[in-house]
């Protein structure tokens, strides 16, 4: 996993370097699709009334596309989808041979600002912030991410589509007219907490997630 996400981080700085030697003049553009690979880590939440989240699960990792819009120069939108796991400690497996996971789909729509209108039309970095909302469908798996979701003590399984909100801030690298290296955190507050689901004595909780790590963007040529 750890080598997954280094070997595509090498490859965006790859690619940064070799399109800054092709980049001309920058110019606004309207549509953005962004790639990225993070790295994860839960950062407060309870999986029962004695164990912390970020005690339960080991630094995980996740892959994300998404797509922007920006009707002005500075304002945008974007629509997103994150695959994210983490695996969880060995200190609370059962079996030896099998690696349960937290599992997350994060499918947001978020609001971006990203300083332009206050920056150089030259300037090739360029800081940005976001906040939105999203769901967030989650499951416990018994082995890895595509393994069997695990029951709970009362027979349901451990899975849910939670409400959640988001928000983000990096800075852009603009190596061309048409493409971008990016590098920057997220983090989503997942409303899970539910007693009639999980049992009101389970103590899980709602949980929180950052994301961070780099990313390529592609700007289309079209509607400017």
């Amino acid at each position: 996993m750890k080598r997954d996400i280094l070997v595509f981080s090498a490859a965006v700085f790859m690619l940064g370097f070799i399109s800054v030697l092709q980049a001309g003049e920058m110019k606004p553009q309207r549509f953005n699709l962004d790639l990225w690979g993070n790295g994860l880590s839960t950062v407060n939440g309870h999986f029962s009334n004695t164990v912390k989240s970020m005690d339960f699960l080991q630094t995980g990792a996740s892959f994300g596309i998404a797509w922007q819009y920006f009707p002005m120069r500075s304002v945008g939108i974007q629509a997103g989808y994150e695959l994210s796991w983490q695996n969880v400690d060995k200190q609370f497996r059962n079996e030896a041979n099998k690696t349960p996971a937290f599992v997350v789909h994060q499918i947001t729509l978020s609001g971006l600002y990203n300083f332009a209108n206050v920056m150089e039309s030259t300037a090739r970095f360029r800081p940005y912030v976001g906040a939105g909302i999203g769901l967030y469908p989650f499951r416990l798996t018994d082995d890895g991410v595509s393994g069997n979701v695990v029951k709970l003590a009362n027979g349901k399984k451990f899975e849910k589509t939670s409400f959640g909100l988001n928000g983000n801030a990096g800075l852009e690298f603009r190596a061309t007219d048409h493409l971008s290296v990016f590098g920057g955190a997220r983090y989503h507050y997942l409303f899970s907490k539910d007693d009639n689901k999980f049992g009101a004595d389970s103590g899980f909780g709602n949980q929180g997630l950052l994301s961070y790590g780099l990313g390529l963007a592609y700007h289309f040529p079209f509607g400017r």
